[in-house]
């Protein structure tokens, strides 16, 4: 019986590349500084920070070049995740990563695509709905898993929604019912299945990042003190 192939979870040349030119930008853009300015202003989210991202292409990075994208993968996607969690950065970036890839398959949803890889629009995500939604109050549209479908809720078609206390204060959240605007559903249960592994990948490489941040503060603060 032949061993198993071994696997290498090195990142390459290009995927380190892309993790030193993320780490670079939120260096510069989402400092510890910048993230506290942030969650005391009305401001949902960073808008300087955000262009930097969509001009960057990070709303596109899995989308095809021929699409207006970097034409890249998965593991692209959870390097930059990983940058985001490590620099608390107050921007929508995973939400529409994972909104871009739940929307690109679909034929009802092409103009949606384009304007949130543009960063013309902000998405939200919602594992199930009627429940608080991290940039909901500002979203312009949400993917939503109901059950085993997904769908595409509208929410330029319907009321404002409120934002509510939170102890994150470095984004919106607001309740999403599927009730409050124009709903279409755009996947049946394989698409739900993959939208909620690929958000528990990018949220999980998020909270790494975050997890890794904090953890160097920590020994910094240790070698310090006397």
């Amino acid at each position: 019986m032949l061993p198993p192939a071994s696997m290498d979870f090195e990142l390459s040349d290009d995927q380190r590349a892309l993790q030193d030119a993320a780490a670079d930008l939120l260096g510069s853009l989402s400092t510890t500084e910048q993230v506290r300015a942030m969650a005391t202003k009305e401001e949902a989210y960073d808008a300087g920070l955000w262009k930097a991202m969509v001009d960057q292409g990070w709303t596109g990075v899995e989308l095809p070049e021929a699409a207006g994208g970097l034409g890249l993968g998965m593991v692209e996607a959870a390097v930059l995740a990983e940058q985001v969690g490590a620099h608390v950065a107050p921007a929508p970036i995973l939400e529409n990563l994972l909104a871009v890839d739940a929307l690109a398959e679909t034929d009802v949803a092409d103009a949606w695509v384009e304007r949130l890889v543009t960063g013309d629009a902000v998405a939200c995500v919602a594992w199930r709905p009627d429940i608080p939604v991290a940039y909901a109050p500002v979203a312009d549209v949400a993917v939503v898993i109901d059950q085993e479908e997904v769908k595409l809720v509208d929410l330029t078609s319907g009321p404002g929604i409120d934002r509510e206390p939170a102890m994150d204060l470095s984004r919106p959240l607001g309740w999403l019912r599927l009730d409050m605007a124009k709903a279409t559903t755009i996947g049946g249960q394989a698409e739900a299945a993959h939208l909620l592994d690929r958000g528990a990948t990018l949220f999980a490489a998020a909270l790494l990042g975050g997890a890794a941040r904090v953890l160097d503060m920590a020994t910094e603060y240790a070698k310090e003190r006397v």
